[in-house]
């Protein structure tokens, strides 16, 4: 008998229909493990000033895409060696500034993903944390960064 008291939004997950839920959190109960990052956690730092329509989240697993309470909601996955720099923020995992932006260039270097550097402000990023940061990533990513900023990365 179907009484509208659960919305499936995920095989095997379901939310209360009574109970609203954000995108992004339920999102990051159907692929674990999970952080968000990329443009999503960029935007919502104010580095990227773009609102991206696709929630993005790092993974260590396989690449995958859902539809999730009306959005797309992309994982990417990254080596679990990078699979660090979050926190929990408003119920599910979120990048640092710094980690969220290197994670971005990390695709964008490997071609998996692009980003406008029109639309970036920087500011908000740490350039000691990022140099810190940027020595657990490789070379790469580190020398394409220091293109981005005004003074290098690498001491």
């Amino acid at each position: 008998m179907d009484r509208g008291i659960l919305v499936k939004v995920g095989v095997g997950k379901y939310r209360l229909f009574t109970t609203p839920a954000s995108a992004e959190r339920v999102a990051s109960a159907l692929y674990l493990p999970n952080y968000l990052s990329f443009e999503s956690a960029l935007s919502r730092y104010g580095i990227l000033n773009l609102v991206p329509y696709t929630i993005t989240f790092a993974t260590t697993r396989k690449t995958r895409r859902f539809t999730v309470e009306g959005r797309d909601a992309e994982f990417r996955q990254i080596k679990r060696a990078l699979f660090w720099g979050y926190e929990m923020k408003g119920g599910i995992y979120v990048a640092r500034p710094e980690k969220a932006f290197l994670d971005q260039i990390y695709l964008v270097v490997r071609g998996k993903a692009s980003i406008d550097p029109d639309e970036l402000n920087l500011k908000g990023l740490s350039i000691k944390r990022l140099r810190v940061y940027s020595k657990k990533f490789p070379g790469y990513v580190g020398r394409y960064i220091e293109k981005l900023v005004a003074y290098p990365i690498s001491p």
